[in-house]
């Protein structure tokens, strides 16, 4: 998907990968089209995913797949990054 590849060749930036949350890999890319752009159930899942990534994987289990699909994030690694800027 673009968005996570195009976040995964933000490892590039000196300042990127000196944030916090890089090194601490709690950044993720979320699917903002399906979740975010539009009211309706959907909307109430985007919630359930800023919550569990914010929060953790633990809510995620507490709220359940209904409430936080996993299709609908992904939490983005070190391994991740190393593995495009290789690839490049």
């Amino acid at each position: 998907e673009p968005t996570i590849r195009d976040t995964l060749k933000m490892y590039k930036k000196d300042w990127w990968r000196a944030l916090k949350a890089v090194k601490d890999e709690r950044v993720y890319c979320v699917d903002g089209n399906s979740y975010y752009a539009r009211p309706g159930v959907r909307l109430l899942q985007g919630t359930g995913i800023m919550a569990a990534c914010i929060h953790g994987e633990s809510v995620a289990s507490i709220l359940g797949d209904e409430l936080v699909p996993r299709a609908g994030y992904l939490r983005l690694t070190v391994d991740m990054y190393e593995h495009i800027a290789i690839e490049e």
